[in-house]
């Protein structure tokens, strides 16, 4: 999986003066994303202040990266998720996380808060993934989640 390029925003808009500060694959194995999204935010904090956002990009990061294991690879060991982070101009941040499966269709997804929907599974990562970001776009057929935060 080759990374994007480090110049790429939200909607794949470009952006010249973007850094990139961590790019990492990982096997579809749940025991990988904690030492992955650990190594980040250290990454993360390092190069931007993350000012009282740490627990919210944290919670973000976590659930996109299950998500892109368990529900896009699949857990399929052949298979990997490529995460990676771009510092951008006025202290934020675009964290892009990219699974090897077979995509969805983000409009699908039904709001977990509805009386209706509240006995269900699903849902509820992203759901917390557009409620901690400032932005949430999703791309390659849903096989992409582009977040951007501001530190």
């Amino acid at each position: 999986m080759a990374p994007s390029k480090p110049n790429r925003e939200l909607g794949g808009r470009r952006h010249s003066r973007s850094a990139l500060v961590f790019s990492e694959s990982i096997p579809s194995d749940t025991g990988a994303v904690e030492p992955l999204v650990d190594r980040m935010i250290s990454k993360i904090n390092a190069f931007v202040t993350l000012d009282g956002h740490r627990d919210a990009i944290d919670l973000a990061l976590r659930e996109a990266i299950v998500n892109a294991v368990v529900h896009g690879n699949r857990l399929n060991p052949d298979t990997k998720v490529q995460v990676e982070c771009y510092a951008l101009p006025e202290r934020q941040i675009l964290l892009v996380v990219r699974d090897e499966g077979p995509g969805f269709d983000p409009g699908e997804i039904e709001d977990p808060t509805k009386p209706e929907n509240l006995e269900r599974a699903t849902g509820r990562g992203i759901f917390l993934i557009r409620r901690f970001m400032d932005e949430v776009a999703f791309g390659d057929g849903g096989r992409e989640i582009r977040m951007k935060k501001k530190c």
